[in-house]
């Protein structure tokens, strides 16, 4: 704003000065040599802007896109070599659920047999104890009959002796024979 007002001001000197037709640098108030050594300054300017400033940044800035670039590759990567996980962890798990219901079902057939043989051992061991309790059962009630008749023997033989010492009456005889009763009981 501050040039369009110096360039009315040097437009309205001009017009004020002379009727002759100014020429278009003097119209526009431009100084040549003030207007080449803008142009070196401002060469100059670019130069260090260009290599100091502008160069390095476009460095950064392409450096820092590279880096966006790989993070993002990298997470890509990840994000396949995560799903892949998935996948070989589901593929894993379902066989590693299959082989374990696998064992588990050959363990109930295992312990099911193993049952039954015991089962088995049980049922034989219980006939074999009662087969032994019955034949000592058996011996006992044989010994306790052999002593009973042992012992009737002696009672008859006792009697006898007793009968033949004493001459038998019929009352006497019943008394025997009361007295032998009571003696087996």
């Amino acid at each position: 704003m501050i040039i369009l007002q110096e360039l009315f001001i040097h437009t309205a000197h001009a017009a004020a000065e002379g009727g002759n037709s100014p020429d278009i640098a003097t119209m526009f108030g431009l100084n040549l040599k003030l207007f080449i050594a803008q142009l070196i300054n401002f060469g100059i300017v670019f130069l260090v802007l260009w290599k100091w400033v502008f160069t390095p940044v476009t460095r950064a800035l392409q450096a820092r896109t590279k880096k966006i670039e790989d993070s993002l590759q990298a997470a890509e990567t990840v994000t396949k070599e995560k799903e892949e996980f998935k996948k070989w962890k589901t593929a894993n798990m379902a066989e590693a659920r299959k082989e374990a219901a696998e064992i588990v079902e050959k363990s109930r057939g295992e312990a099911e047999v193993v049952r039954q043989e015991l089962l088995a051992k049980a049922k034989t061991e219980q006939e074999k104890l009662l087969a032994d309790g019955h034949t000592r059962l058996e011996q006992e009630q044989a010994q306790l009959l052999a002593s009973a008749r042992g012992q009737l023997a002696e009672l008859v033989v006792s009697a006898t002796e007793k009968i033949l010492r004493e001459k038998i009456t019929d009352k006497k005889d019943v008394e025997l024979a009361k007295e032998a009763l009571s003696a087996i009981q």
